[in-house]
């Protein structure tokens, strides 16, 4: 039963040191406990210099480069407790959600073929919670310098979400309130 959260940002080297290092006023910090990238073979400490290369590639005028995906488990499900989720098929999991997540044009039309997964991305499992979770920091700018469209990003989000749970037989969490995402609209 993932859910999935999306910030958008300006930098990636942030968040990418809170990862690789914890907290920086905990005694004991808090790491990610396993990393993958794409494309792979880049060192850990290379990726804030690979990801602002890539995103300098882009329009200039574009505001924020970078997306900030956290997806989280539900520690309750017996389907996705520690045990059942080892780190790689987290890993997995993040991969096959990017691969979900379609890019739009301005019509919010699909690009066939175009997805998150397409960009420069890493990811890694965090376990500093009482629920994994796998965080992915990906560079909205392509090699030609498009950008990754965010229009709707919540509706296309939650349909990769949708999708990437069947694909591992994972149910999606209960509708908590209809009423008031009704009135949202």
């Amino acid at each position: 039963m993932p859910i999935s959260k999306l910030i958008k940002g300006h930098g990636a080297a942030g968040a990418l040191r809170y990862l690789k290092d914890g907290k920086r006023d905990s005694l004991e910090p808090d790491r990610a406990e396993a990393w993958r990238g794409t494309p792979p073979g880049c060192p850990l400490e290379r990726w804030p210099v690979q990801l602002a290369r890539q995103a300098a590639k882009g329009d200039v005028r574009l505001n924020d480069p970078y997306v900030h995906i956290v997806l989280s488990f539900d520690p309750n499900d017996p389907a996705q407790n520690r045990a059942a989720m080892p780190d790689e098929k987290l890993l997995d999991f993040g991969g096959d959600f990017l691969r979900n997540f379609y890019n739009v044009d301005e019509g919010g039309h699909p690009i066939d073929g175009d997805t998150l997964a397409d960009r420069l991305s890493v990811m890694a499992v965090h376990r500093d919670k009482e629920h994994p979770h796998v965080h992915i920091i990906a560079c909205r700018v392509n090699d030609e310098g498009n950008a990754f469209n965010l229009w709707h990003d919540g509706l296309r989000r939650m349909a990769a979400l949708r999708a990437t749970e069947r694909q591992y037989s994972l149910r999606p969490p209960k509708e908590r309130n209809k009423a008031r995402t009704a009135e949202a609209w």
